[in-house]
């Protein structure tokens, strides 16, 4: 048994797969001691709504877990009010009490308690566990306990002359301090703890700690955190601002570029209809006997022929 052991946990979630509505979270959680020694870690995948992370359907080949509330984070546009939160270590859903608004690295955030207590039901924490431990060591463990366990643990360890059958129970606390804007959560606390149990005569006697981690933000995490919401609140911006006023602009360029052709078009097409009114009403040349045919206009001067006309062609 270690204690006071100094630890690094580093926590990813990465969208892998998008179908439809629903997008695939990889969660991962690895955590090293000194030496950079592995001492937990876990691996799961959800099936999350793209806008709401609430639980969604994906296809059976991502092997989603199943789950209730909220799994990988909270939502892009977080409110001030209570969220069930899902416990992977327990499989159950808890209540994230909102407790109030802070600032948090410069960013508003809307902060949420939760705690979580239960079996362990995780899979691949129950596989990395052992079922039962030999008497006699139970016994020497149970001599740190108070008296009153110690009695309830007689009787077990009287009829269980080799091994103790043992249970495990979590308990799971966390503090979030979320950006209001963008869903990111900006600082975040947690204590995750597992210990070993025996069933006694009057029920689970706790024998012993089995993993207890104090796990807390770096200010450069938190850092990065509060940069990745800047990102996330430009882009937000851009996607609900400035793109639809950009696009409300070029529509009115287009409208007037459209008023304009039209008139335009109108124009030529008077113009072509008036060169056709001349022409009818143009008179007839004459041959004046020399051989060349002369048109006499209003002030008696000749005017050149239609067919000689110079003509312009504009295309729309």
């Amino acid at each position: 048994m270690l204690k006071d052991v100094p630890v690094t946990a580093v926590r990813e979630v990465r969208v892998t797969d998008v179908q439809s509505g629903a997008a695939r979270f990889d969660d991962r959680t690895t955590v090293t001691g000194p030496g950079g020694k592995a001492v937990a870690g876990t691996a799961r995948v959800w099936a999350v709504d793209r806008r709401s992370l609430a639980p969604a359907e994906g296809p059976a080949s991502w092997g989603a877990l199943p789950h209730q509330g909220l799994a990988a984070g909270f939502p892009l546009h977080p409110e001030p009010h209570d969220y069930a939160l899902w416990d992977a270590a327990t499989a159950t859903a808890s209540t994230a009490r909102y407790t109030g608004t802070e600032t948090r690295a410069g960013h508003r955030a809307y902060v949420y308690e939760v705690s979580t207590t239960g079996p362990v039901a995780d899979a691949r924490t129950k596989a990395a566990l052992p079922p039962a431990l030999p008497t006699p060591l139970v016994a020497g463990l149970s001599q740190s306990l108070p008296q009153n366990d110690q009695d309830a643990l007689k009787g077990v360890l009287a009829s269980s002359p080799k091994a103790v059958p043992l249970s495990y129970q979590a308990q799971d606390t966390a503090t979030a301090w979320v950006d209001t804007k963008t869903g990111v959560a900006i600082d975040q606390k947690l204590r995750q703890a597992v210990v070993a149990q025996v069933a006694g005569a009057s029920g689970p006697v706790t024998i012993a700690p089995v993993l207890d981690l104090s796990l807390a933000m770096t200010p450069d995490s938190v850092k990065e955190a509060a940069d990745r919401a800047n990102t996330a609140a430009t882009a937000r911006t851009l996607i609900g601002t400035v793109t639809p006023l950009v696009l409300l602009a070029l529509a009115a360029i287009l409208g007037v570029l459209a008023a304009l052709l039209g008139r335009r078009r109108d124009a030529v097409l008077k113009g072509g209809a008036q060169t056709r009114e001349n022409a009818v009403q143009a008179p007839e040349p004459r041959d004046d006997g020399a051989g060349t045919d002369k048109t006499d206009d209003a002030d008696g001067e000749a005017a050149t022929p239609e067919s000689e006309q110079p003509t312009t062609t504009e295309s729309n």
